[in-house]
């Protein structure tokens, strides 16, 4: 995830971007999709945009960030 690369690189803003752009494009689906949770995966992407936000603007002390992982369903691919 091109995203988690920009945090670990210092590169807040971009990390920030990423997720926006990812969690706009999963907005388009149902909240069930392909047997995932994807209304789940776009909560805690937001999560982590939140967290890495907050830690870009000062609100909140750098440190580690809650990146989500995307679980397909037994089964799938």
């Amino acid at each position: 995830m091109r995203s988690i690369s920009h945090f670990q690189n210092g590169n807040l803003i971009g990390a920030v971007d990423l997720l926006k752009r990812g969690m706009e494009k999963m907005r388009r689906y149902p909240a069930r999709y392909m047997g995932m949770d994807s209304g789940v995966l776009v909560a805690k992407v937001e999560d982590a945009r939140t967290t890495i936000e907050a830690i870009r603007t000062g609100a909140r002390q750098a440190g580690p960030v809650a990146f989500p992982k995307i679980e397909t369903p037994e089964g799938a691919g």
